[in-house]
């Protein structure tokens, strides 16, 4: 079975954490570990976080870092302890099989990296998103 670490860089969007963290407590299986990273110096994700924490079953951590996505994104990598890392951004929606259907395609040994379906809502910008 591959374990799953969920990295989630995050920076006063709460509302928008909560539903992410929400889409992630109906996968089956569930990840390993979800580890949020927050660049807001007040800490105003820990709150979601914690309340995450009391209602799922894999590990959750919270982290702070300075404001820098690369940084966040590294520091989860550091933190991380599954198997595979998945970079999820603070708002997105997922489907409740996506550890299911990444355990199938990390069974060949030869796959080194997979993406899951992106979809963008109209953006209404001239040349699409």
């Amino acid at each position: 079975m591959v374990r799953f670490s969920v990295v989630i860089p995050t920076m006063r969007r709460e509302t928008i954490l909560a539903a992410t963290l929400d889409s992630l407590r109906h996968c089956d299986p569930a990840p390993y570990e979800v580890i949020v990273i927050d660049a807001d110096s007040e800490g105003s994700s820990q709150p979601v976080v914690t309340a995450f924490d009391h209602q799922v079953a894999p590990a959750v951590r919270y982290l702070r870092t300075v404001p820098s996505l690369t940084r966040q994104r590294n520091n989860g990598i550091d933190d991380a302890s599954g198997d595979v890392v998945l970079f999820l951004d603070d708002d997105v929606t997922i489907q409740p099989d996506v550890f299911a259907r990444l355990e199938e395609v990390y069974e060949d040994s030869t796959v080194v990296g997979a993406t899951g379906r992106v979809i963008e809502p109209d953006a209404g910008r001239l040349g699409g998103p």
